[in-house]
């Protein structure tokens, strides 16, 4: 059968690197850097030559638009919620929707941060959401990071992007890989420090 250790969980063969743009990273317990620890990627651009780009997905801020944003306090985007995207470009907020478009497939728009609220379609409201800042890796930076089982790469899953409850979805996806990886995943963040 197929091991159960990290590095034998979805290999680089299920995933040439060719280009990852619109799948997941989920970084393994290997990643230690506390931008990345436990955190779920969602890549929007990947290209060997020109880096990648991404948005962390599972880091709510616990704040909507409107409470930081006074000006749009009274606009259908204050309940927007804000998410912690990545330690790059902090002050150029992106607004983005992302949903399921069915299957593994993805459905992500994104839109200009000043747009006027007709300019986005009202079947979107309910899949904005707001990163403060995004993830970004020099060309190669990526590919050896996974190379280096730092991160595990999946199509999006519509339960994973249009989650109730995003601070728990690293955790159901480690968990649901495997036995060992579930036991990994559960574990407290002061396990080690006993």
């Amino acid at each position: 059968g197929k091991k159960d250790s990290v590095g034998g969980m979805m290999s680089d063969a299920d995933f040439k690197h060719d280009n990852l743009s619109g799948l997941l990273l989920i970084a393994t317990p290997n990643l230690v850097d506390p931008f990345f620890r436990k955190t779920v990627v969602l890549l929007m651009h990947h290209s060997t030559q020109e880096g990648s780009l991404g948005f962390v997905i599972n880091r709510p801020m616990g704040l909507t638009v409107g409470q930081v944003v006074p000006q749009v306090a009274e606009g259908v985007l204050s309940g927007v919620p804000l998410y912690y995207g990545g330690p790059v470009g902090a002050e150029q907020p992106v607004l983005l929707g992302v949903r399921s478009g069915g299957g593994d497939s993805l459905d992500v728009r994104k839109f200009t941060v000043g747009s006027m609220v007709s300019d986005i379609p009202g079947e979107w409201f309910g899949s904005l959401r707001m990163f403060v800042g995004h993830a970004g890796w020099s060309p190669g930076q990526l590919e050896r990071e996974i190379d280096q089982n730092s991160w595990i790469v999946l199509p999006p899953q519509k339960e994973v992007l249009e989650s109730a409850a995003p601070k728990e979805i690293w955790q159901q996806i480690l968990g649901g890989i495997n036995p060992t990886m579930r036991v990994v995943a559960e574990m407290p963040d002061d396990f080690w420090k006993n």
